[in-house]
């Protein structure tokens, strides 16, 4: 039965061994499974096998021998030795009774009988009539004394005797009469502590725990194997990709979320590799170009435009001295034109109308934001061309220019008087419920002083939540926007995460104050023509003030172009850096994806509904309503 057992166990094993090698593909749930159905079951089949084989061993040794009572929860010694030993004394003091009774009257007799048998925990009792004549231990025949059979009531046969459950005790009987004639009975008394021996219960506990260990060793193994050991791999192949080695190749056929990983790893390899390769290009072209210029400032504007296109980065542009001088007038908020922001697509190379400014001759003439500039006084402009465009929108005031817009697909004409333009691009209001809305329409000088300072006058008031409008912001000043950011922000929380195309060095812009909102949602509104610094302040405020984005998928500019002045009052903006959200989440290219998402509706003339009728505004209010309700609720 036992050689049995200890072959199924080994099968069992076995089983499990392949089972366990044989999962290199399991997914990790499945791993923890198997692990915690093993850790439960493998133990439980050792304690059940253990109780069967003592069960098995109790009943083969019992049934041989004429004991009544048998308690199963006793251990200390081998049924067979402490019945040998009792049957031994048994047999001679019986002889003693049927050669000469008399003896065991003689208390020094039964000392040698009862040293002989106290080794193995027995002990000799004599009683006289109703009386204790002779204890081998007086404290144990005072506990049993009162329990023991009559006298007449002897063992039945020599194989026979008395088991007292309670007290644990094995007992034979031999009566006989003293000389006197006063009835005796002699008692064989064996402490019984147990059915096993402790060597038995010994062995079974170091074999559990051996094999209990194995299983340990062997789970733990396997987990090392499956989970660790790929993922101390993919650990290394991180730290060659933070050293600038895009080379160090995972490859692996695994499936499951290990495989996942190492494709995932290969796949973010293979791109940053390429991207880096593309920067290290435009580096070079981008000090090729600075050292060119700064060489030869005679060289003609039109060679220095080429080395600027030839670039391949719509957004560094070279600036004459007059557009040095006409940017800067812009960027003050003040300068003569029509009052319209204009911008590079560089999808398709197109100039395209970011928004217009608030009275403007540009939003008095209907331009909106997504028109396509094609002509500018009959002549057609590209992207790459937007600071000439720039220039001729930017003439003497009192004159007239004439734009071909490009509008759902249909060619508009339209005549725009240029005039001084003052742009005040920041507007605030107070709605109903307490609601602060702040607009901004760029992020020119000033502009960051101008929204704390309408935003500490609306706070004056109980505001119970703030929409900030960033839609058609086509930009501007990159620290306009993360000096708005420091206003809901922490003291030290991360603004904005710039890494250099020089260098591939990251800059960490953090909070330099402690923030004058706390607490009070916020929800910003975006559209396709937000863009720049507008999505770094989007980004900053979604990512650590847990700003609700409202609107459309923003442009995805997530380059930013530094200003560089020559000695002859030209200029070059290049761009120099990316920049990430705190998230380090990209925005080149890809935008910031609203939390809601909402499309402008068009009345009966294809005009995109306002005011009252702003869809986009009217979902923000609905949201900032559900986050101030949350807010009274908690």
């Amino acid at each position: 039965m036992l050689h049995s057992v200890q072959k199924y166990t080994a099968l069992k094993s076995q089983k499990v061994c392949r089972l366990l090698k044989g999962k290199n593909n399991m997914k990790f749930k499945t791993r923890l499974r198997v692990t915690f159905i093993s850790i439960i079951l493998l133990p439980l089949l050792l304690t059940i096998m253990a109780f069967v084989m003592i069960a098995i061993y109790l009943m083969n040794y019992s049934q041989g021998f004429s004991l009544t009572d048998i308690d199963y929860s006793m251990m200390s010694e081998n049924f067979r030795e402490f019945t040998n030993t009792t049957d031994q004394a048994y047999y001679v003091l019986l002889d003693q009774v049927k050669e000469d009774s008399s003896r065991l009257e003689d208390k020094e007799y039964l000392d040698h009988i009862n040293e002989e048998v106290s080794r193995k925990s027995t002990y000799i009792i004599v009683r006289k009539g109703d009386k204790l004549y002779y204890a081998g231990n007086e404290e144990a025949a005072q506990q049993i004394f009162e329990k023991l059979p009559a006298y007449g009531e002897e063992n039945l046969s020599d194989d026979s005797g008395y088991f007292y459950n309670e007290l644990e005790k094995y007992v034979k009987q031999i009566d006989f009469t003293f000389r006197d004639g006063t009835p005796g009975s002699v008692f064989i008394v064996t402490k019984v502590n147990s059915l096993i021996s402790r060597h038995l219960l010994i062995d079974m506990f170091v074999a559990i725990i051996v094999i209990l260990i194995f299983t340990s060793l062997m789970l733990t193994q396997w987990i090392h194997k499956g989970v660790f050991e790929p993922i101390n791999e993919l650990n290394v192949a991180m730290r060659k990709i933070k050293e600038g080695n895009f080379d160090y190749v995972l490859e692996t056929d695994a499936k499951g979320e290990i495989g996942d990983l190492y494709r995932n790893y290969e796949d973010m390899r293979l791109r940053l590799k390429e991207s880096t390769e593309e920067n290290t290009q435009h580096e070079k072209q981008n000090k090729e170009l600075v050292s060119n210029i700064s060489h030869d400032l005679k060289t003609p504007i039109t060679a220095v435009k080429g080395y600027v296109e030839g670039l391949g980065d719509p957004y560094t542009e070279y600036y004459t001295k007059e557009e040095m001088a006409d940017l800067r007038e812009e960027l003050n908020s003040e300068y003569v034109g029509i009052g319209v922001y204009i911008g590079n697509n560089a999808v398709d190379n197109t100039i395209v109308i970011a928004g217009t400014i608030k009275s403007s001759p540009a939003e008095e003439a209907g331009l909106k934001a997504g028109d396509v500039v094609e002509k500018i006084d009959d002549v057609s402009y590209t992207g790459k061309q937007l600071s000439e465009a720039t220039k001729v929108l930017k003439a003497e005031e009192g004159t007239t220019v004439k734009l071909t817009i490009l509008r759902d697909e249909k060619e508009i004409e339209i005549n725009i008087t240029r005039r001084k333009i003052t742009v005040e691009h920041v507007s605030s209001k107070m709605m109903d419920n307490n609601v602060a809305y702040i607009k901004i329409d760029s992020f020119d000088n000033n502009v960051a002083d101008s929204f704390k300072s309408q935003l500490t006058d609306l706070m004056k008031g109980n505001v119970n939540g703030i929409i900030i409008d960033l839609r058609s912001n086509g930009g501007g000043i990159v620290t306009e926007a993360t000096d708005i950011a420091d206003l809901f922000l922490e003291k030290d929380e991360t603004i904005l995460i710039t890494k250099s195309k020089k260098d591939n060095e990251e800059k960490i812009t953090k909070s330099k104050q402690e923030p004058i909102v706390k607490n009070t949602p916020v929800v910003i509104l975006v559209n396709e023509a937000t863009a720049s610094a507008s999505e770094i302040l989007a980004g900053a405020l979604k990512d650590k003030y847990n700003a609700t984005i409202v609107g459309k998928t923003t442009y995805g500019k997530g380059v930013i172009q530094s200003l560089y002045n020559l000695k002859d009052g030209s200029g070059l903006k290049i761009t120099t850096d990316e920049y990430f959200t705190p998230n380090h989440n990209k925005i080149q290219k890809t935008g910031i994806t609203p939390d809601v998402e909402v499309d402008l509706t068009k009345d009966a003339d294809g005009n995109y509904e306002t005011g009252d009728k702003d869809a986009q505004l009217l979902k923000a209010i609905e949201v900032i309503k559900g986050k101030m309700l949350e807010v009274i609720i908690q």
